[in-house]
């Protein structure tokens, strides 16, 4: 239940006004991208991913203008592109070869912003500490080498960083286990346990309120919630869906939800809209096969 609590506070967060930063996925930019571009930064072993980046930083002013604009800029790198956060994301998004300096200045930007409650909320923790799929030069990337990924790199063997605290806000992250899935790779390097709330997967009984709850919420006609069955002859969820429901998703929310195929997954989990928009991984992967069909 670690998304789904930490989709709650995301959302609750925002409802109540305060700017948000927030990564759902991280192996999009460690592993889904189509390249890397060499940064315009001073440390020369950054790398951009303007691709990404980009759809990530306008979803990021549409959610947030109101807070954006009241927070005025502290740091003398986001100074020189605008008086406020708001005029430094429009930067990034009129010049996208800026977007991931952006959002670096965004992030130490929200690090001082008093203006405004703050919140920095990342999931799959443990993915931001693991190698990439991305190499330059014969040289693998580690996502401290990616622009965007290392501005979510809050956490190290001693726990939250001190420099990542928020001056008006909270640091937030999510992780399977205590080092995450990635064991033996970044296990001296990435320690939450002082940090960490345990969370318990959810009995039958739980699974099925969380289900007929969610069928509710999004007001499921027959037709989208009976997969399989005549759109007159659905009479709602019986017990044995339920327990098929739990025996196959382990009592997690999100694979209930991915995994009860008469559930609308898309649409019941729209409100959770990410910090950025993730409609760009599935460009990709449309122009992945698009190129491979034209080398066939």
């Amino acid at each position: 239940g670690k998304t789904t609590v930490l989709e709650m506070v995301v959302s609750a967060c925002r409802a109540a006004g305060w700017l948000t930063l927030y990564l759902p996925d991280p192996r999009t930019f460690t592993h889904e991208g189509i390249q890397v571009r060499p940064g315009r930064h001073e440390d020369r072993n950054l790398y951009d991913q303007p691709e990404l980046v980009l759809p990530f930083l306008k979803n990021f002013y549409i959610l947030h203008q109101e807070q954006l604009r009241k927070v005025v800029c502290k740091t003398d790198g986001a100074k020189e592109r605008g008086e406020t956060m708001l005029d430094l994301v429009e930067h990034g998004i009129r010049k996208a070869t800026d977007c991931g300096v952006v959002v670096r200045d965004v992030r130490e930007e929200m690090k001082l912003a008093t203006e405004v409650p703050t919140l920095v909320a990342v999931d799959d923790l443990e993915a931001l500490y693991t190698k990439t799929a991305y190499g330059f030069e014969g040289v693998d990337l580690w996502p401290s080498n990616l622009v965007f990924p290392r501005v979510f790199q809050n956490f190290s063997a001693l726990g939250l960083n001190e420099t990542a605290r928020l001056a008006n806000g909270f640091v937030v992250a999510a992780s399977p286990s205590k080092y995450g899935n990635a064991r033996g790779v970044h296990g001296e390097r990435l320690d939450v346990t002082r940090h960490a709330f345990p969370m318990n997967r959810l009995s039958a009984e739980q699974t099925g309120h969380f289900v007929r709850d969610h069928l509710a919420n999004v007001k499921t006609d027959r037709t989208a919630a009976g997969k399989g069955r005549g759109a007159g002859a659905w009479g709602g969820v019986s017990d044995k869906d339920i327990a098929r429901v739990h025996m196959m998703s382990g009592g997690v929310p999100k694979s209930i939800l991915k995994e009860a195929a008469f559930l609308p997954y898309d649409k019941g989990m729209s409100m959770h809209a990410p910090g950025g928009s993730f409609a760009t991984k599935d460009r990709i992967k449309a122009r992945r096969k698009s190129m491979a069909e034209q080398e066939e």
